[in-house]
């Protein structure tokens, strides 16, 4: 899967953040947000959205709400790449860790332990 940050929080005074996803044809996944709203919009293909114990087909125009604190998975159930839009509300959560996670670290940096799998 792979993002890209549309409106940052800053830009709507940490009200919400707006990027895209892109993700590959199997791929999505699991995932909490504990303290945002989460908003997709189907862009692309076909998604399956697991959602408190319920698997919800999404193609493209569809829009789905995920409140805060809910187990919720999504994965591209199409043929080709796909694409959606996400916001979360509040804003500026998200961004802090694709912030530090993507900091360098210094040498004593243990191997991945999910190293060899290619959708981790």
């Amino acid at each position: 899967m792979k993002s890209e940050q549309k409106i940052p929080s800053h830009r709507t005074g940490g009200a919400h953040l707006l990027f895209k996803i892109v993700t590959r044809p199997g791929a999505g996944p699991p995932q909490i947000q504990h303290c945002e709203d989460e908003y997709f919009y189907v862009l692309e293909e076909d998604y399956e959205f697991l959602l408190e114990g319920r698997t919800l087909r999404a193609d493209a125009g569809c829009l789905l709400h995920v409140p805060k604190g809910i187990l919720h998975a999504h994965k591209n159930v199409g043929n080709g790449v796909g694409r959606m839009l996400l916001t979360h509300t509040p804003g500026g959560l998200y961004e802090r860790f694709f912030e530090e996670i993507g900091k360098a670290v210094d040498g004593g940096a243990r191997p991945l332990s999910f190293e060899g799998q290619a959708d981790a």
